[in-house]
C-alpha cells in the first residue's frame, strides 16, 4: 500500500466502515502514514483506533506489519477477518460510534479537551462527530 501524508488531508471519518466495522478505514489510513515516506502529523493509532482494534482481538503492531506489505486494502480488511473476533465486529462498531465526552474518565478530560479544543461545540457529545469536526476544521484553514 502507498504510504499518506496526513498533515496534507485527514484520515478518513470514524463513520466509514470496512467489512462492517467503524474505526477501520481510519486505522488503515493511520498505519499507512506510518509506512516509510509516508508522514502520520498528529494523528497515532492508540486512543479510539487501539479500543477498536482491542475489542476485536487485533495486535496493533501485526496489523502495521500487515499495512505495510499489503498489495491493497482488501488485503488488510481480508486479513483483518481472519485474524480478528468477527463476531465482536457490532459491539465494536455501535462502541465507537456512541462513545461520548461523558464516557471518558475524568482524569482524562482535560487531556481530550486540549486536543479537541472544539469539541463542546458537538451537541451530540460523540467521539466520532467531534473527531469529524476536529478534522473539519484543522484541514479547512
Amino acid at each position: 500500500m502507498e504510504p499518506l501524508d496526513l498533515t496534507a488531508a485527514p484520515p478518513r471519518s470514524p463513520r466509514v466502515q470496512l467489512d462492517g466495522l467503524a474505526f477501520l478505514a481510519r486505522t488503515i489510513d493511520k498505519m499507512r502514514a506510518n509506512l516509510p515516506g509516508g508522514n502520520s502529523g498528529e494523528y497515532h493509532v492508540d486512543g479510539m483506533s487501539q479500543r477498536m482494534l482491542t475489542i476485536i482481538g487485533i495486535d496493533a503492531a501485526a496489523l502495521q506489519d500487515v499495512v505495510a506489505r499489503a498489495g491493497s486494502e482488501e488485503e488488510v480488511v481480508a486479513w483483518v477477518r481472519a485474524h480478528a473476533d468477527a463476531s465482536a465486529y457490532a459491539k465494536a462498531t455501535h462502541v465507537m460510534l456512541n462513545r461520548a465526552v461523558s464516557d471518558i474518565d475524568p482524569e482524562r478530560r482535560d487531556d481530550f479537551a486540549k486536543k479537541y479544543p472544539g469539541w463542546a461545540a458537538v451537541e451530540s457529545g460523540k467521539l466520532a462527530d467531534i473527531i469529524d469536526a476536529d478534522d473539519a476544521a484543522a484541514f479547512s484553514r
